[in-house]
């Protein structure tokens, strides 16, 4: 008995420390583009605050993320956080920008007669 309210007690204390710091869970299923992804958006993820939010948008400045496993380059990304955020995360690539059509270039040869 004493162990089943010890137990319950404790699952009390870690849904208060969630919830006080304002970070809703992410839903089953629910993930988020790595290189669209706000700062606050970022931090939902589980293990994720501030710090690992600002590390991910500092590499996602200087180049787009490529995959989700490039994520596991950034400083405070080990092998059993990214099991954790893996499952939250997806990298949509940008369509390349599309270039101004060329203008035809006149054929150098004489049209037939």
């Amino acid at each position: 008995m004493r162990r089943a309210m010890s137990g319950a007690l404790g699952a009390l204390v870690l849904l208060a420390a969630a919830s006080a710091q304002g970070k809703p869970a992410m839903a089953e299923g629910e993930q988020l583009d790595l290189n669209a992804a706000t700062q606050s958006q970022l931090m939902r993820l589980p293990g994720v605050g501030e710090t690992r939010a600002d590390a991910i948008l500092e590499r996602r400045a200087k180049r787009p993320f490529g995959s989700v496993e490039e994520l596991s380059q950034v400083r405070g990304f080990g092998r059993a956080l990214m099991r954790k955020v893996r499952p939250h995360l997806a990298v949509r690539l940008a369509a390349p920008p599309r270039q101004a059509a060329q203008p035809a270039r006149a054929a150098a040869r004489p049209s037939p007669r």
